[in-house]
């Protein structure tokens, strides 16, 4: 299958995940020498849309973790409305420096429900939200040519 196009997904109130899933995207788009779509479902105007993202594109999907947790509140918009076709992703969630726990788990599964096909997935430290004590500068240069 031809991969056509990247495409960059993410929720990121911070702009920590954002950064992340750019850097990726970035770096897929160079690979296969295809553009990248960006959507950011951060503001509530861009949930009010439904995303079928097509088999020939390749999805990087990222959320981050709140409690070890995925946001409650944005799980039933992607189950809702985030759907693919057999659709390659790579699922990322971002985390403070605590724990991710179940969340990149809650993420993979919400996205293979939608149809699409887990190529790999990621777990990310960033700086906490609610500190800046804690992963302090995440992500930095160093955790980019780790990501690359």
């Amino acid at each position: 299958m031809k991969i056509t196009q990247i495409h960059a997904l993410y929720w990121s109130a911070t702009g920590h995940t954002r950064r992340i899933v750019h850097h990726i995207c970035q770096f897929l788009s160079h690979s296969f020498m295809v553009p990248v779509i960006d959507t950011d479902l951060t503001s509530f105007n861009k949930r009010q849309n439904d995303f079928e993202i097509s088999s020939t594109s390749f999805l990087v999907f990222g959320m981050p973790t709140y409690a070890g947790k995925l946001p409650n509140k944005i799980m039933p918009f992607i189950r809702e409305h985030v759907h693919g076709s057999q659709t390659n992703v790579l699922a990322i969630v971002t985390f403070g420096n605590r724990n991710f726990d179940h969340a990149l788990a809650e993420l993979c599964f919400l996205l293979s429900e939608n149809h699409f096909c887990i190529k790999g997935a990621a777990a990310l430290v960033c700086e906490h939200a609610f500190s800046q004590k804690i992963a302090t500068g995440h992500p930095d240069t160093k955790d980019f040519k780790q990501i690359a």
